[in-house]
């Protein structure tokens, strides 16, 4: 599954624009890519950061691994694309059976 969002943080305090959304299935597990507009330098689960172990960088795309996502509970889960200038990208997965 792959999603170009476009999505980064407002320049008016940090606050993050309007946020893409993905619909992750168990039943028909893929990978997540998410493609944004500068390089990636990390991504996080709302607050906390994700072992790197759990997905890849390339330049300017992040793809998380359909493995993490199914471990996952249930739910809507919010990922913050870090990029290389220090804003953010926000990306909504819907994690469900």
């Amino acid at each position: 599954m792959t999603v170009a969002d476009e999505t980064a943080t407002s320049g008016r305090g940090g606050q993050p624009a309007a946020a893409q959304l993905t619909v992750f299935r168990r039943s028909a597990a893929a990978d997540v890519v998410v493609t944004v507009g500068q390089k990636v330098t990390g991504l996080k689960n709302n607050i906390s950061n994700v072992n790197m172990a759990n997905y890849t960088m390339d330049a300017n795309t992040v793809t998380i691994n359909a493995e993490y996502l199914a471990g996952l509970a249930d739910g809507l889960k919010v990922f913050r694309i870090l990029q290389e200038d220090g804003s953010e990208v926000i990306h909504n997965i819907q994690v469900g059976d």
